[in-house]
């Protein structure tokens, strides 16, 4: 009985656009690469594909400490990658960056579709804002005193002294990682996609029972945080289309 070929898609966790490829990387690509070949060798179909990660604060901290263009980083990390992986002999049939074309306008019609069925909703949100930099700061561009055990020099997310987690908003003494200023409170809208809508769904038996029994425990423990908080943040969503979202339309993408 002849088999028929399979066709298989290989990616690895995508490396970061902001500094070099380290021996993690390299660990993840080089046995992702063997199991390629091997594939290969048995006759499958392989598409073997990865890319940058070019989308992100740090990138444009980074790029601005440096005195250049988010995308002269963006581009520069990519030729290293590239590079260190030919070193390697890592055989991509597609090595590509989330800062394309292609990927600007699949994300912006996977958010005019989920916007144009209801899918995404607004809120009005309170956060910390680095008035030098003209930035609002993420929980960890956030440093101060952890209002519980009254460590200093701790992040806007968690305290490492006594391992408690808070928001950046309860930070005594807050001040901006960035620029060491003093931050003020400036309120942000932000735009959500309603994922418990889709909960019949995702707990429907068929969704997962592909994934072996600790990822189906794991995915579906959290499912159960995303429903009991209500809705999943997409701001990632309009990073990567670096358009405000209310003024996101498919005719801006031709």
């Amino acid at each position: 009985m002849t088999t028929q070929p399979r066709k298989i898609l290989v990616t690895c966790a995508l490396p970061y656009a902001n500094g070099a490829i380290h021996l993690g990387h390299m660990l993840e690509h080089i046995q992702a690469d063997i199991w390629v070949r091997f594939q290969r060798m048995r006759g499958n179909k392989i598409h073997f594909v990865c890319a940058d990660d070019a989308h992100g604060t740090p990138i444009m901290l980074n790029a601005d400490k440096l005195g250049i263009t988010p995308e002269e980083l963006i581009a520069k990390a990519k030729a290293d990658h590239v590079r260190d992986f030919a070193g390697f002999n890592i055989s991509f049939d597609n090595y590509h960056s989330t800062h394309s074309e292609e990927n600007k306008q699949l994300t912006a019609e996977i958010y005019n579709k989920l916007k144009a069925n209801g899918f995404i909703k607004s809120k009005v949100i309170s956060q910390l804002f680095d008035p030098e930099k003209n930035m609002f700061l993420p929980d960890r561009f956030v440093k101060g005193t952890c209002p519980k055990c009254k460590a200093e020099d701790q992040y806007g997310d968690n305290c490492e002294v006594c391992a408690s987690t808070y928001s950046p908003m309860d930070l005594i003494n807050p001040r901006s990682a960035v620029s060491g200023a003093t931050p003020v409170v400036k309120e942000s809208e932000h735009f959500f996609f309603d994922l418990p809508a889709f909960e019949g769904m995702l707990k429907n038996g068929h969704v997962l029972a592909h994934f072996n029994l600790k990822l189906r425990t794991k995915c579906k423990n959290g499912l159960r945080v995303v429903y009991n908080n209500g809705i999943f943040h997409v701001m990632h969503l309009i990073s990567v289309l670096k358009f405000p979202a209310q003024k996101i339309n498919s005719s801006m993408f031709g």
